[in-house]
């Protein structure tokens, strides 16, 4: 039944919804076809609804003849099996004969039927090509652009002969339209009536998707001028399956007919869908903007309408929209948008009460004036020390607070309790302390977020509650509540190796480590008889001098479970009931064997031979080597997983095997394999034909302009040499856009779309080269003050005479600004290293070296005198305490955002150069030793070719590893010179830290195990670690550094890389050929010796074949016989979580 009333939905019409007001002598007839479709008797049904439609023919009444032809169709579905074959044909024959104006309303139900054909069947019609043979009466056949042109088609033809449309009343249709007349004042007549529909249509970008070679774009602000201005323009596009392009004809129409009515209800019911639709479709700047003034000016002209409500509520619904886009730092001129969309809510509400546009704008009144809070905090905290509340708050004056003890007792309250419940006992305890906050005021109706000092508590769990109001009313106010955890106790834990779970213990606000806590680690365990998880302890420790205790893997019976741990140190008790994946570890290394299998070619025909060589070897732990004398079974498979040969072979000495199959002919084409017991390999067999030419694309040189012409050249030669002459190049251009440099204050990054600009037939010339021509066409609605980067895609297909088909592509990238300017100066630069000189380079767009001048300065920053520690939340835009006052509280803390680079002040300028790039490409810092570690910031600047000006800029920052100095202002740093070295070597690793107490955990771990630790201790400094390299390093390892400091985690690592140069082999190739004796072979002579250059006994294998192949399956061998290890022993943070409450509202609703 639900899939009747959709269709039924589709083919009729309605207004506001779908009814029937039939004349008497019909009533007795519907009421029968009501009784058969409940019964499910669909035959039935459609017999009575036939009989009323002869009667309706005969007595040509329009309105039941439409509803008869609707219910036919739509009852059709239940036993016609193509019913909507069935439809189209039915509403075919109804159309050829009909008079007007019931033609263009057949057309219009025939449109929408075949386009709910398509939402239906969406995913076909997406995935396939254009059709050419399809049944012109067969819409299952047709392709996407047939049923778009033919839904384009029959919407136009429901609106020809305009005049005739436009004087029919609506009430022609009244059997079909709702029984109110609601609405009807905004659709008078049967034009506006079909218009619309078609609108529905055209207004969708779903129809969009059949790309044209130039697309429709409104991009001219007259699209958004006033109406007289609008029907005046005219409007022209090559783009023939443009939606928006008839979209915007259609309102055309509508606003020249409606324009001089004595009544505007139905002008400016168009015209705001006019400026609406432009607004939203519009690719040139500020349409935000021009489509408000417009509003406005409709509204001073109207304003004492009653059809002016939609104009008041449109302005509103603007400013109320925008304004959920404000930020107070990137979009602060959004901030008054709410209260501007309160004021014109209001006063539509008092001069249009009774509209339906009043009864929404109540709506939107309600939801902006509703007070709304919750609160953010930090657990656990440390104790007796101040700690923040980060409120996010609306409409709120003040919020008063209770801070009420939550030990198990309490957290009783809120076991299997409803909201209301929970509070009203939370208020019958005695709290022990209260306290009221007075917010700033702001009414603009805006969230914003404010952090609130609170005085420190001791050691344990507490419960913060807060209300809008002092008296805690469940029946009014607004609540929020979240847990309160203060300790000294931080903690971290990793999975070992061997599958035990190490804990460590910290105190929270030195970060060192605790010795003597006791740790409890308990399981969770599902008992299926009480149908209930119960907690189960499974260890108990107590914490080293390091501060850790270690959990013994599961036994293999067990195999795996999640531990919680319960951390004690006297009364400070750590219980945050988070569990972690433990699983058992078998820490035997087991053997494996692997044969790897190569072939001489990727893609055979059918009745090639195979030839083919295999390395077997054995891996156990990190150690690889061949077997020899094994023997091993090889099976060549077809597509369809059927034997079709085999070998027994044994491997020599050096773990090898080698032979050959021969592939049948007449047999399954496709993936064939060569499988083993210890590995296999895929290939291709078809009846390829070999590919007689390739196609290269020049490398551009040229700079382009967007919106100027570019040629793109390529070439088809054969393999023998000879050019492809003749041969017809398919091309097709997609555009994308991309951001070179990306400017923070600029907001989020805008979304990009791949679209197709361009595509043709060009022939090859008498040396096989063609050209191809494309105007680089913009994205216009990606800003231009942006930047922004245009790639054109080209991709050609070239065929020739004998119908082989080559393809290549190339990518050319064009933008406003067409010259890009990069350097090698690194992120940091130490002043103890010697080589100061570094190289700047300017291009186009494509990376070709193109000549210029550019200026490069360099300025100091005025840096954080200290380290400030993050929070959890979302930065304040509100404060209660100034600067000063926050800082004597919490000295350790960000007040606001003075941790962010990009808003430090820049200091003395220390350098600047103008390069031209032609002659001078070297930057040199000759003075950088006088210069003061910290950071700078590097501005380049020019102006390319066109005398568009371009600018990029980038951090530097400034150390020198022979002080102790500090150059980042960071609370854990690391910097290393190299990433690989030897045995014997040194790995130097500079460490600092900005903080005055950092305790920082140093571990070296190979493979998962941890073979050292120590404590380093840094007072604002910066200290040199010296890690020596010895054998056992070999392979890489890691050097972890790990610190907790006021109840922050920071952690660094730094990855060694030591290759075992003992495995490599040194191959050296040598040809020689006797030039004395004509038609000589080639001899080629190969040269393995060891790392050292000793010699070796050692079997090489080669391959040569016809890259030409590569065409069809690209060809090459992989080895990877020696096994890397994964598992890192890195620590998960569990030192913090926050406490967030969602809003309670109260019952109070609109």
């Amino acid at each position: 039944m639900k899939k009747i009333f959709l269709f039924l939905g589709i083919v009729l019409f309605s207004l506001v919804g779908v009814s029937a007001q039939k004349s008497k002598s019909y009533d007795d007839m519907w009421e029968e076809v009501n009784n058969f479709r409940q019964k499910a008797l669909p035959k039935s049904a459609i017999e009575v609804v036939d009989k009323i439609y002869e009667k309706a023919k005969k007595e040509n009444n329009i309105g039941e003849i439409l509803k008869s032809t609707s219910y036919q169709i739509m009852l059709m579905q239940d036993f016609e099996e193509n019913h909507f074959v069935a439809a189209i044909a039915k509403l075919d024959a109804e159309i050829e004969p009909a008079d007007e104006p019931l033609k263009q309303v057949l057309y219009s139900m025939k449109a929408r039927v075949l386009w709910f054909y398509y939402s239906q069947n969406r995913y076909r019609f997406l995935d396939r090509s254009t059709t050419v043979d399809f049944d012109n009466n067969d819409i299952s056949t047709w392709s996407l652009q047939k049923i778009v042109e033919e839904t384009f088609e029959n919407y136009k033809l429901s609106l020809q002969n305009e005049n005739i449309l436009k004087k029919e009343p609506i009430h022609l249709l009244h059997q079909v339209l709702n029984n109110s007349g609601e609405g009807r004042e905004f659709r008078p007549t049967l034009y506006d009536f079909l218009a619309h529909r078609a609108l529905e249509f055209f207004k969708s970008t779903e129809p969009g998707i059949v790309k044209p070679a130039e697309t429709f774009y409104i991009n001219d602000e007259s699209y958004i001028s006033d109406a007289q201005s609008f029907v005046n323009l005219k409007i022209e596009t090559p783009d023939t399956l443009s939606t928006k392009y008839y979209a915007l004809n259609i309102l055309q129409n509508l606003v020249d007919f409606h324009i001089k009515d004595s009544d505007p209800a139905a002008f400016l019911n168009v015209e705001v869908e006019r400026l609406k639709f432009v607004r939203d479709n519009a690719i040139f700047a500020h349409a935000d903007s021009l489509y408000l003034q417009q509003l406005l000016n409709l509204k001073e002209k109207y304003k004492t309408h009653k059809s002016s409500s939609i104009l008041y509520y449109e302005i509103a619904q603007f400013y109320y929209d925008e304004s959920d886009y404000y930020e107070h730092v990137l979009a602060s001129q959004l901030k008054d948008y709410k209260q501007k969309a309160l004021a014109y809510f209001e006063e539509l509400i008092s001069k249009f009460p009774n509209t339906n546009h009043a009864k929404n704008a109540k709506y939107y009144k309600f939801i902006l004036e509703k007070p709304d809070f919750r609160i953010t905090v930090e657990k656990p905290n440390i104790p007796n020390k101040p700690f923040l509340i980060s409120a996010n708050y609306k409409n709120i004056e003040k919020l008063h607070f209770r801070l009420l003890n939550f030990g198990p007792s309490e957290k009783k309250i809120f076991t299997n309790k409803y909201t209301e419940q929970y509070i009203l006992e939370l208020k019958k305890l005695k709290p022990i302390r209260t306290w009221s906050v007075e917010l700033p005021k702001d009414k603009d109706y805006n969230y914003h977020n404010i952090e609130l000092p609170v005085e420190g508590l001791d050691l344990g769990t507490y419960l913060i509650f807060a209300c809008s109001s002092e008296d805690f009313d469940v029946e009014k106010d607004v609540f929020a509540h979240s847990e309160l955890v203060f300790s000294n106790l931080a903690y971290m834990s990793r999975s070992l190796i061997d599958g035990s779970m190490e804990v460590n213990v910290r105190d929270r606000e030195s970060g060192g480590a605790i010795e003597g806590v006791q740790v409890e680690a308990y399981t969770s365990e599902y008992n299926y008889r009480t149908r209930a998880y119960e907690t189960r302890r499974v260890g108990k420790e107590y914490t080293d001098e390091d501060g850790s205790v270690i959990f013994k893997a599961p036994n293999s019976k067990e195999y795996s479970r999640s531990l919680s741990f319960v951390l004690k140190n006297g009364k400070d008790i750590i219980d945050d009931n988070r569990y972690f994946y433990q699983r058992y570890q078998d820490t035997i290394p087991k053997e494996s064997r692997k044969l790897s299998i190569f072939t001489d070619r990727a893609i055979y025909r059918p009745g090639q031979s195979v030839y083919f060589k295999g390395i077997f070897y054995k891996t156990v732990g990190k150690d690889s080597e061949v077997i020899e004398g094994q023997n091993i079974v090889l099976k060549l498979v077809d597509a369809n997983y059927q034997q079709i040969d085999s070998l027994v072979l044994k491997t020599n000495e050096y773990g090898s095997v080698q032979g050959s199959f021969v592939l049948p002919t007449g047999g399954l084409n496709g993936r064939v394999s060569l499988q083993s017991t210890y590995g296999s390999n895929t290939f291709m067999v078809e009846e390829y034909k070999r590919p007689k030419f390739e196609v290269t694309m020049e490398n551009l040189t040229e700079s382009y302009r967007l919106d100027e012409d570019v040629k793109v050249r390529g070439q088809a030669k054969a393999y023998a040499g000879s050019a492809i002459d003749g041969a017809a190049v398919k091309y097709r251009i997609v555009r994308r856009a991309s951001y070179p440099w990306w400017r923070w204050w600029w907001g989020d990054m805008p979304n990009t779309y791949p679209m197709e600009i361009a595509h043709g037939t060009v022939q090859t010339d008498e040396e096989g080269k063609f050209e191809i021509d494309f105007k680089a066409i913009p994205d216009y609605t990606q800003k231009r003050e942006h930047q922004p980067m245009f790639s054109y895609e080209i991709s050609v297909d070239v065929t020739d005479i004998s119908g082989e088909t080559r393809s290549a592509h190339t990518i050319v990238q064009v933008g406003y600004v067409s010259m890009f300017v990069s350097t090698n100066i690194p992120n940091q630069i130490d002043q103890a290293e010697k080589s100061k000189k570094y190289n700047i380079r300017t291009t186009n767009l494509n990376g070709v070296k193109q000549d210029g001048n550019v200026n490069v300065k360099i300025h100091r920053l005025r840096q954080t005198k200290n380290f400030l520690h993050h929070k959890f939340w979302e930065r304040p835009d509100k404060f209660i305490l100034t600067k000063e006052e926050f800082k004597e509280l919490f000295p350790n803390y960000i007040y606001d955002n003075e941790n962010d680079i990009n808003t430090w002040d820049k200091l003395e300028k220390v350098y600047e150069k103008t390069f031209n790039t032609k002659h001078d490409t070297i930057i040199e810092f000759k003075d950088i030793s006088n210069w003061l570690v910290g950071d700078y910031i590097i501005d380049i600047e020019g102006v390319d070719n066109y005398g568009e000006k371009f600018q990029s800029s980038r951090f530097l920052n400034i150390s020198n590893s022979k002080k102790k100095d500090i150059s980042i202002i960071s609370a854990l740093n690391i910097q290393s010179l190299s990433k690989t070295y030897e045995v014997g070597d040194e790995v130097l690793i500079h460490l600092s830290s900005a903080l005055n107490d950092a305790e920082i955990m140093m571990e070296y771990e190979k493979d998962g195990r941890i073979f050292h630790r120590e404590w380093i201790k840094l007072n604002r400094e910066q200290k040199t670690i010296k890690v020596p390299v010895t054998a056992a390093e070999l392979g890489d390892f890691r050097v972890n550094f790990d610190m907790f400091n006021k109840g922050r985690y920071y952690t660094k690592t730094e990855f060694v890389q030591v290759p075992d140069n003992s495995k490599n082999l040194d191959v050296s190739f040598e040809t020689f050929r006797d030039k004395l004796s004509p038609g000589q072979e080639e001899e080629w002579r190969i040269k393995i010796r060891g790392s050292k250059g000793e010699k070796l006994a050692a079997e090489f294998l080669a391959g040569m074949y016809d890259k030409s192949l590569d065409a069809f399956a690209h060809h090459g061998w992989y080895l990877t016989p020696f096994f890397n290890f994964f598992h890192s022993a890195s620590w998960r943070n569990t030192n913090h979580t926050l406490g967030v409450t969602s809003t309670r509202y109260a019952k109070s609703h609109y």
